[in-house]
């Protein structure tokens, strides 16, 4: 069994000095959005809807994010509850050296488990496959309030274990890395433990997970035991 490393990204007093700049203005552009608590009805389903729909076309101080439908394949992904319009938004590297995609790497995004899509993040998604190697695979997951706990967490679930089916597995190559950022986080690590749970042998399966800012607790709801 493989080591578990873990490595921690962490700036230096200089490298944060030399991009406060950056930030400052980044705070400026944040205190012109509208923020979800500020909605009419920000807890109901309209509410949400709204705001996911200025996060993604534009409104309210939110740039519109721009969508490559050109470049991206919208890949159907079946439910265990037979949930409809989920899919995998997948990006495959432009180039790599002649050499095909190193693996899969299954993205989550963030939103607090409410908000955003597979398709706000677009640029990002494809030039991490064309700066990695890795083919991206990013899951449109069910979203709160309309659909609860533990809805978001099975259909990461279901978007991982159709990668690691052997027939997906011979058309995009082997799943090799999932990560996501704050609640995509979250629902990465609830995704590998799930995974590890059902018999797979994550180590040696994961050339590694990718955990920006998530939210963590002492016990994964797929286990029946804490996780240390």
């Amino acid at each position: 069994m493989n080591d578990l490393k873990i490595r921690l990204q962490q700036w230096t007093e200089d490298e944060a000095k030399a991009n406060e700049g950056f930030y400052t203005a980044l705070r400026g552009v944040w205190d012109t959005m509208v923020p979800w608590y500020k909605l009419e009805e920000p807890y109901s389903e309209a509410g949400a809807q709204t705001f996911r729909n200025m996060m993604k076309f534009g409104g309210g101080g939110w740039p519109a994010r721009k969508r490559l439908d050109d470049i991206a394949e919208n890949i159907p992904v079946a439910s265990r509850s037979g949930a409809q319009g989920l899919y995998l938004r997948v990006f495959k590297p432009a180039t790599n050296n002649g050499q095909p995609p190193k693996g899969v790497y299954l993205h989550f995004h963030g939103g607090g488990w409410t908000v955003g899509s597979a398709d706000v993040e677009d640029e990002i998604l494809y030039r991490i496959a064309c700066n990695t190697g890795y083919t991206v695979a990013s899951m449109e997951y069910r979203l709160a309030p309309k659909n609860p706990y533990p809805a978001p967490i099975e259909d990461c679930m279901d978007a991982a274990l159709y990668l690691l089916s052997p027939e997906v597995e011979a058309s995009m190559g082997p799943l090799r890395v999932i990560g996501g950022e704050s609640a995509g986080a979250h629902l990465t690590m609830v995704t590998v433990f799930g995974l590890r749970t059902n018999g797979v042998d994550v180590r040696s399966q994961l050339d590694a997970i990718v955990l920006n800012y998530g939210c963590y607790g002492k016990r994964s709801p797929l286990l029946s035991q804490p996780v240390d």
